[in-house]
């Protein structure tokens, strides 16, 4: 779902891969239905289109759980999500977090690391 979302918003916007992955929840103006580039090529702020298709699929809480699963994914340390979503309690970060099955693939066993 994440990666259909995201490829409806890079094709729909005309995003670049740099400017894809700076994007940010609040560049996304659902009232206008604009993206808000900012420090795009040439370091150079920009309005593009937001699909309704896109916006459908690349609801903001999509965004958010997207933007909190790839910290995670990355080895982010919860309570640094936590703060960058807002949360107060990091137990609201948890709903906005999963165990990726990338994740899971990641762990090894601990008898396989004692020999």
């Amino acid at each position: 779902m994440k990666h259909k979302t995201i490829f409806y918003l890079v094709y729909s916007s005309r995003l670049r891969v740099g400017e894809a992955v700076r994007l940010k929840v609040n560049d996304i103006d659902e009232d206008r239905m604009l993206v808000h580039i900012l420090q795009g090529k040439g370091r150079k702020d920009r309005y593009t289109l937001l699909s309704q298709i896109a916006l459908d699929d690349v609801s903001v809480y999509t965004l958010r759980h997207s933007f909190a699963t790839h910290l995670l994914e990355s080895e982010t340390d919860i309570r640094n999500i936590q703060e960058l979503l807002g949360h107060s309690r990091w137990k609201t970060t948890e709903i906005y977090t999963y165990v990726s099955k990338n994740s899971i693939r990641k762990i090894r066993s601990s008898l396989d690391e004692m020999f």
